[in-house]
């Protein structure tokens, strides 16, 4: 659906969008489209948003890696055995 299109059917006066039966049925169909964009959109979202949380897990878990491999390096550099 072209956003121009949806824009002149969503943003049109009651009166006009009410008029006859072709122009109550062009409105809805325009809703109930929007609508199941919407839905999707936020699937997306919540999906990206999932996709970025396990990231960031992984993220922690490399870091508190690394943390663990410098305190072993410094134990190394004072001759310390692991």
């Amino acid at each position: 659906m072209s956003e121009l299109m949806t824009a002149a059917v969503i943003g049109m006066p009651i009166e006009l969008a009410m008029q006859s039966k072709l122009s109550q049925e062009q409105f809805y169909l325009r809703a109930q489209a929007l609508l199941a964009e919407n839905a999707t959109l936020k699937n997306e979202v919540q999906r990206q948003l999932e996709l970025r949380r396990l990231e960031w897990n992984r993220a922690e878990g490399l870091l508190v890696q690394v943390r663990e491999l410098q305190k072993d390096i410094g134990k190394l550099n004072r001759g310390v055995k692991l």
